[in-house]
């Protein structure tokens, strides 16, 4: 149960990470291989 526990402790730390900016990135680069996707 060691395990888990770190997990929940890091995550806040992970949090601050994503922001707003790099989860557009994400979206717009998720975006674009669904459009390549579909274009192929």
């Amino acid at each position: 149960m060691t395990l888990p526990e770190q997990n929940m402790q890091t995550l806040p730390d992970k949090v601050p990470i994503l922001h707003p900016n790099r989860i557009a990135e994400l979206g717009n680069f998720v975006d674009s291989l669904r459009l390549s996707d579909d274009s192929s």
